[in-house]
């Protein structure tokens, strides 16, 4: 992935509202520092919290049991290199929409001395009073607060989401893989369905697919597109939406529509994996 993001994937950048908007991005990304680790998160089916907790009660933790979260980014795609200098070369990428049904938020930066901060501590405080109660609501918006300190804690530039606990997915769950150019190896022998993107901006697309089915998926991608239209060719613009003048369907009806049998067996296989 190169830093001015030549070669990304279209289909990577942009926003559902607007593909227009490449400050934006549809997919969150979570980063590890080793193939090793990726390796594991594939196999596992999960990513599981470090050792530190986060948020504005993370110095709870001890006591709470229930601070921790892993951690995403929904930088665009072709912008992570800066991210990734700091969280690793490793990454896996989902759907902002499959993050918000697994309890995944953006968070929350409060600056000193602003009326928002205080009052996150005068609730904190109130909450501690006469004992911790680690099922107070509470603790349930603490890990995606963070208290900003100028000059030694600013992170706002990674545009960081969280989910409490970790993150069980299945593989058709996962967007697309991201790892260093040319480190083709172990992961790639997993024989996933999952495309991979390399830093230098590459695709390698459905590389694990065996060719029978590639070629089925290409004639199924051909006849989608021949009875279904992207919204920004047809529609107009209005007030921060589309005004339909055809029915409208989401991806997954319009692929139930066309491929009711293929889905079903397709996605309720083991061959998949």
């Amino acid at each position: 992935m190169t830093q001015g993001g030549e070669g990304v994937p279209e289909h990577l950048l942009g926003y559902g509202l607007d593909p227009k908007w490449r400050d934006m991005s549809d997919y969150l990304v979570h980063f590890t520092e080793s193939e090793e680790s990726l390796l594991s998160i594939l196999r596992d089916g999960m990513i599981r919290p470090g050792g530190k907790a986060f948020g504005s009660a993370a110095n709870l933790e001890s006591r709470l049991r229930n601070q921790k979260s892993i951690c995403l980014s929904e930088i665009p795609v072709d912008q992570l290199h800066r991210l990734m200098k700091r969280h690793g070369r490793y990454g896996l990428a989902f759907t902002r929409t499959f993050i918000r049904t697994e309890g995944g938020a953006r968070v929350w930066y409060l600056d000193p001395d602003a009326p928002s901060r205080e009052a996150i501590s005068r609730m904190i405080g109130q909450a501690m009073k006469g004992g911790i109660d680690s099922a107070d609501e509470i603790w349930k918006l603490t890990p995606f607060i963070d208290r900003v300190t100028p000059g030694h804690y600013e992170f706002e530039w990674e545009r960081e989401w969280r989910v409490m606990g970790g993150l069980v997915f299945e593989q058709s769950d996962i967007s697309f893989i991201i790892v260093p150019a040319g480190a083709r190896g172990r992961i790639e022998q997993l024989s996933t369905p999952i495309p991979y993107v390399y830093h230098d901006g590459s695709a390698t697309g459905w590389v694990a697919i065996p060719e029978i089915l590639a070629n089925e998926m290409d004639r199924m991608t051909a006849e989608f597109l021949e009875s279904f239209g992207d919204p920004n060719d047809h529609l107009s613009w209005e007030k921060g939406e589309y005004f339909w003048t055809v029915p409208e369907w989401s991806t997954t009806e319009a692929a139930e529509f066309l491929f009711p049998l293929w889905l079903t067996s397709a996605w309720s296989s083991s061959s998949f994996t």
